[in-house]
């Protein structure tokens, strides 16, 4: 379950007791300020240096698209009610989606994203993190710095295939055939706020997050990753 799902959810109490009395684990809820913080701390960690820009994280999950700034004001955070996966489902509902659908879908992301509008404007560095980022950074070949108008073409790419197409896009992780239009119409028009129209795609997350702050380390080490591993770790983000 994600953390928006969890959040959101009428029975988490009965989860969390669930799971403590048969498995002794103990759930914890995140709220969105902290997923976003933690999401931050691990992917600014995976993509080296900021060269002084003041750097913006979005997570683009299933149902919720997390966004944090972390500027002289402090850290700044936004958790919007908007998913890969919620956008396919109320707007997506075609196969391949109809242009009426696809614009449907832009005018909501739209709109949610305006909840942002003043974290989005503050920052010089976009970085993106999730299954929609990393996957868009497979199809490109391996390229984790993209453009706006590489994320443009591609979605309209994607967008216009069938499911079965899809699939045999995303041969590294053909689940996410789904909703990856959906994900691609948030990621396209949030890198089209970026001051430079470019984005960088971090492999690291919540996960990674979580790590970091309960270690006090300040970066996780490892060697450079090989294909294979790349896309096993894409596939398990939301």
């Amino acid at each position: 379950m994600g953390t928006a799902a969890a959040r959101d959810a009428t029975n988490t109490r009965q989860l969390q007791d669930a799971l403590q009395d048969r498995a002794g684990v103990t759930l914890q809820v995140l709220s969105g300020a902290e997923e976003a913080r933690l999401t931050s701390v691990g992917a600014l960690s995976a993509i080296g240096e900021l060269h002084g820009h003041i750097p913006l994280v979005a997570d683009i999950g299933g149902r919720s698209t997390e966004i944090a700034i972390d500027g002289p004001d402090g850290l700044r955070t936004e958790s919007l009610d908007i998913g890969a996966r919620s956008i396919t489902e109320d707007y997506l509902r075609s196969d391949p989606p109809r242009r009426a659908e696809v614009m449907a879908a832009r005018r909501a992301a739209k709109v949610a994203l305006e909840q942002a509008a003043h974290l989005l404007h503050d920052a010089g560095l976009y970085v993106v993190t999730g299954g929609t980022a990393c996957s868009a950074a497979l199809l490109a070949g391996d390229v984790w710095e993209t453009s706006l108008w590489r994320l443009q073409r591609l979605r309209r790419e994607l967008c216009s295939m069938s499911l079965a197409m899809r699939r045999t896009a995303l041969a590294f992780d053909p689940a996410r055939a789904q909703v990856i239009c959906g994900g691609l119409i948030i990621l396209e028009l949030l890198v089209a706020q970026s001051p430079v129209r470019r984005v960088r795609i971090s492999q690291g997350g919540i996960r990674e997050g979580l790590l970091l702050t309960n270690t006090g380390a300040r970066e996780i080490t490892g060697g450079a990753a090989d294909a294979e591993t790349t896309q096993s770790q894409c596939r398990q983000r939301e």
